[in-house]
């Protein structure tokens, strides 16, 4: 999945026609702030993005904030050569709380999407994308519709989503759960456009379950576009229904042909 250093550095294994992927970078962020509180796992992070990292080394200074009994925070800033490209804050707590098998008790009107199974549903036609970022997951929509504006047909609503997984087989764990909640094309792609860009200001990720392994369920949408920025919250699920994670990105947003 990842060799050995690419955590502590920029790799060109995750790159999209804009740069490195927002929640790989998120992941190194995070993966640096782990090491600094040894048997905690993520609970929450955000990582707000100050310039466009390039492919190299980069210098992470990290500092904890405060260590208690259940929780400790933890504060990362990522540069490369002096300039700044990440400035990350997360929350730590006891592993113990994501060993059950616990699904959750659903308090609002949002589930886990039906969909079907992996292998009956439309593998994302990547020839449509650009980057090495797209070769490193497995994604299926639940439906052709899902996927057939990358082609340049008809728009729908400022959805996606579908089953992932990485595509050398690797398993899911915490500490790339932030790189899932960013790992498909922007939802606002399908209402206005393949041609639209996005650059996040900043990502959100909240860890509420534990990874089950390969295959899990994302679903991203997107309710207001406003003053040129754009918010993307997503989900991620477990086969068996368990919440593993959410997520809220904020993004300036360009409209095709603007």
């Amino acid at each position: 999945m990842f060799p050995a250093g690419e955590l502590r550095q920029i790799s060109d294994r995750w790159m999209l026609r804009g740069g490195p992927n927002g929640g790989y970078l998120a992941t190194v962020a995070l993966s640096a702030m782990e090491a600094a509180v040894p048997g905690r796992s993520p609970l929450s992070a955000t990582v707000h993005f100050l310039s466009r990292p390039e492919v190299g080394e980069i210098d992470a200074t990290v500092r904890t904030l405060r260590t208690g009994r259940a929780h400790a925070s933890v504060q990362a800033d990522v540069s490369q050569g002096g300039t700044p490209r990440m400035s990350a804050i997360a929350t730590f707590t006891n592993q113990t709380i994501f060993e059950g098998e616990d699904t959750g008790t659903r308090v609002g009107t949002r589930e886990m999407p039906g969909v079907p199974e992996p292998d009956e549903a439309v593998p994302l036609p990547i020839e449509h994308l650009t980057g090495s970022f797209e070769r490193r997951l497995d994604r299926r929509a639940p439906s052709a519709q899902i996927v057939e504006f990358l082609s340049g047909q008809a728009s729908g609503p400022p959805e996606i989503g579908g089953w992932t997984r990485f595509s050398d087989g690797t398993p899911l764990c915490p500490l790339t759960v932030p790189l899932f909640m960013d790992s498909w094309p922007p939802p606002p792609h399908r209402r206005f456009g393949i041609g639209g860009h996005v650059v996040t200001v900043d990502l959100t990720v909240h860890w509420r379950g534990r990874p089950g392994g390969g295959w899990h369920l994302v679903w991203f949408e997107s309710h207001f576009l406003q003053n040129g920025y754009i918010e993307i919250d997503g989900w991620l699920w477990r086969p068996d229904g368990g919440l593993v994670a959410q997520s809220r990105q904020l993004a300036r947003y360009v409209a095709p042909g603007g």
